[in-house]
C-alpha cells in the first residue's frame, strides 16, 4: 500500500478520488503491461514505449476542461492567418515559409478550404488549472496506439468493467473516434460520394518500412468496422503518393477511386493531389495550411491576439488562462510579469524559468528546460536558438505531482503530460505519459522514457 510519507504530501493519484477501494479490490499487477500478450494487436507487439497496466482516472470537471480546450485552441489556430497576418501572402511567405511566396500562396489557398484536421494538445495541470504546452497538428500525431491496450487492463482491473457497465466510469476510443471523423470529413467535403469510402495514406517506399506497413493493416481493420456499421464499403490503400492519378477533379489509384488523402511521411504530396484538393475532389487534412497551424510560434500569437481582444472576450480569457507565456526568441524588448526585459537578457536571468523549444520539432528534439540544465548548457540553448532556425521560450509549468506505481511497482509522486485529442471539434479522448519525480528531466515524453497510460472519465 500506499507509504504515509507520500499520503502525507497531498499528491493527486492517478486513480482520482477512487484510489483507495480501486487499489484494495486489485489482485497483484505488474506495474506495467506485457506488450507479448495474445490480446495485443500484432504490430503492436513488443511496444517500444512502457505502459501502465493502470488506468489514470479524470473526474468530469477535468474532463469537460479538455473537450472545450481541445476543441478551441485549434480553431482559434485557424483564424491567425486572418487576424494576425491579414491575409497578406508576402508576411505569411516571411513567418512560416522562409519567404517562399508561391507556397504561401498555396498555403493560404488551402486554409481558405476551411477543412477541419485533427489535433493532439499537448497539456500540464498545474496549481492553476491546465495549461496547453503545444499543438501537434496533422495525421502523423502520434498517441492514438494506445488505445490498442484497453482489454489488456480491463482483463486487470474486472472492477473497472463493473464501474463502466455502472455508467460511473467512461473511456473515450480516440481511434473509434478517430475514423468516424475521418469518414464524416469526406462525405462533407468530397460531394458525390455514395456507399464507397477509400483512403489512401502516403508513408513512402512500403518495402523500406514494414511497421508503417503494418499500421496501415491496422488502420483498415478499424476502417471496416466503422464502414460496416454505416452500411459502406472502402479501405485504407497505402504507399507511394506519385502512384496517385488524376482524372477530372478526382484522385485514383490503379482504377479505384479515392476520397481521402493522409500523409504520414515526409515526402512531398504531388501536385495532382493538391489540384484534386483545391477541385473538391479530395479531403486532405495534411495541406498547406495544416503546414502554418503546426507551428510552435501560434501560442505566441494567440496570446498577442487575446491581449489585443481580438477574440470574444471567453475566448480572450481561456487564451490567457490556459497557455502560459510564451513568446518568439528574437532580439527584441519583452514583457513578463509586468516587467520589461530585452529578450536574450531575459533568458539568461531566468534560466529556471523557461523552457525553450524548436518551433517545429517533436518528440522533445531541441526542447531546453532551464532548472534541468547547467549554466553553460543553457548558454548553448540561447545560442542556438539565435541561429537560423525559429525557436519559442516558454514559462515552465510545473505538473502537479500524481501518485502512480514505478517500473518497480512503488507508489511514487510523478509528473504527468496529458494528451488531448481533438478531431474538427469533436473530442477524441485523452491518453498520458508519466515520469517518476526521482527521474524527472523535465522533458516528459516516451522518446526520454516515460510510461504512457490509458485515461477514463468519471461521469457526473
Amino acid at each position: 500500500m500506499i507509504k504515509d510519507t507520500i499520503l502525507e504530501e497531498k499528491t493527486s493519484s492517478i486513480l482520482s478520488d477512487m484510489h483507495e477501494g480501486f487499489v484494495a479490490s486489485s489482485t497483484k499487477i505488474p506495474p506495467h503491461i506485457d506488450t507479448t500478450g495474445p490480446t495485443i494487436p500484432g504490430i503492436f507487439k513488443n511496444f517500444e514505449y512502457p505502459v501502465s497496466s493502470w488506468p489514470v482516472i479524470i473526474d468530469a470537471h477535468m474532463a469537460k476542461r479538455f473537450k472545450e480546450i481541445s476543441a478551441k485552441i485549434p480553431e482559434l489556430i485557424k483564424r491567425i492567418p486572418s487576424l494576425y497576418f491579414k491575409d497578406a501572402t508576402q508576411r505569411l511567405a516571411d513567418f512560416y515559409f522562409g519567404g517562399n511566396q508561391m507556397i504561401a500562396e498555396f498555403a493560404l489557398m488551402s486554409h481558405k478550404k476551411a477543412v477541419e484536421v485533427s489535433c493532439r494538445l499537448d497539456l500540464v495541470e498545474t496549481h492553476n488549472g491546465p495549461k496547453v504546452l503545444e499543438a501537434n497538428i496533422g495525421s502523423a500525431i502520434g498517441g492514438w496506439q494506445l488505445c490498442s491496450f484497453l482489454q489488456v487492463i480491463r482483463d486487470h482491473h474486472p472492477n473497472l468493467v463493473q464501474l463502466e457497465n455502472a455508467g460511473a466510469l467512461y473511456f473515450e476510443n480516440t481511434q473509434q473516434q478517430y475514423l468516424s471523423f475521418l469518414v464524416d470529413k469526406i462525405f462533407q467535403y468530397v460531394p458525390g460520394v455514395n456507399t464507397e469510402v477509400n483512403i489512401f495514406v502516403s508513408i513512402g517506399k512500403v518495402s523500406e518500412n514494414v511497421y508503417a506497413s503494418g499500421v496501415i493493416q491496422f488502420l483498415d481493420s478499424l476502417m471496416q468496422l466503422t464502414l460496416t456499421e454505416r452500411g459502406l464499403t472502402g479501405r485504407i490503400y497505402y504507399g507511394e503518393s506519385s502512384s496517385l492519378q488524376l482524372t477530372g477533379s478526382e484522385l485514383f489509384l490503379e482504377g479505384k477511386r479515392i476520397h481521402g488523402v493522409l500523409k504520414m511521411d515526409e515526402e512531398q504530396l504531388p501536385a495532382e493531389v493538391f489540384r484534386s484538393f483545391i477541385m473538391d475532389g479530395v479531403y486532405l487534412p495534411d495541406n498547406l495550411g495544416t503546414l502554418m497551424y503546426s507551428d510552435k510560434r501560434n501560442l505566441s500569437l494567440l496570446i498577442e491576439l487575446a491581449q489585443q481582444g481580438k477574440f470574444s472576450e471567453e475566448e480572450n480569457e481561456l487564451v490567457l488562462n490556459s497557455i502560459p507565456w510564451t513568446s518568439i526568441v528574437e532580439e527584441k524588448q519583452i514583457l513578463f510579469k509586468g516587467q520589461e526585459y530585452s529578450m536574450f537578457s531575459f533568458l539568461e536571468l531566468h534560466k529556471d524559468e523557461l523552457v525553450i523549444k524548436v518551433a517545429n520539432g517533436l518528440q522533445g528534439i531541441d526542447v531546453y528546460v532551464g532548472k534541468f540544465l547547467s549554466r553553460e548548457q543553457w548558454t548553448t540553448a540561447i545560442e542556438k536558438a539565435s541561429g537560423h532556425h525559429p525557436y519559442v521560450a516558454q514559462e515552465f509549468s510545473d505538473s502537479l505531482n500524481f501518485i502512480s506505481p514505478d517500473g518497480l511497482d512503488q507508489w511514487q509522486p510523478h509528473k504527468i503530460i496529458w494528451g488531448a485529442f481533438g478531431f474538427g471539434d469533436r473530442y477524441g479522448g485523452t491518453f498520458v505519459r508519466m515520469s517518476a519525480i526521482k527521474t524527472d528531466v523535465g522533458v516528459i515524453n516516451a522518446a526520454t522514457g516515460a510510461v504512457e497510460a490509458l485515461v477514463y472519465e468519471q461521469k457526473e
